[in-house]
């Protein structure tokens, strides 16, 4: 029930195929994070659909997705939760061909959306709206700015 007597190998190449599946979807997404952007700044603000971009709208997603499962799944154990975050961690490490200090880059911002997962849902307050704007910041960088004036006129 719920695969609690999954093998190891199994729930890697699971996180594996996690891993790929959610960089697919910020591809997809990163276009409608664009669009809304756009919608609600009246076109004032263009939020660049770029490799980068969507990298980052994945990120946001793995992040969050792995904070809920590690700090807020029931359905199985921590140490399995862990398991699993820790093999989508080595499938950015490993899978990609990435320099070991850029896959590291990319696990700091995991790291990041999760840690602000978790403060904001110790405080109370819609986890969505932090990492939103971790992501529009490390998207938009200086140009975070017009966004801010857009949608305050």
């Amino acid at each position: 029930m719920f695969g609690l007597f999954k093998s190891k190998s199994s729930d890697e190449q699971h996180a594996k195929e996690f891993v790929r599946h959610v960089f697919a979807l910020g591809r997809k997404t990163c276009p409608l994070v664009g669009k809304a952007i756009q919608v609600t700044t009246s076109s004032g603000v263009l939020f660049p659909v770029t490799d980068d971009t969507s990298l980052e709208v994945s990120l946001a997603i793995l992040g969050t997705s792995l904070a809920i499962l590690k700090g807020h799944s029931k359905i199985m154990s921590r140490d399995r939760r862990t398991e699993i975050e820790t093999w989508c961690k080595q499938s950015i490490k490993m899978d990609y061909d990435l320099p070991l200090d850029s896959a590291s880059k990319l696990i700091e911002a995991i790291d990041e959306y999760q840690a602000a997962f978790e403060r904001a849902m110790q405080s109370n307050i819609n986890p969505f709206g932090e990492i939103s704007g971790i992501m529009l910041v490390r998207s938009l960088g200086p140009q975070i700015k017009s966004l801010s004036l857009c949608v305050s006129s």
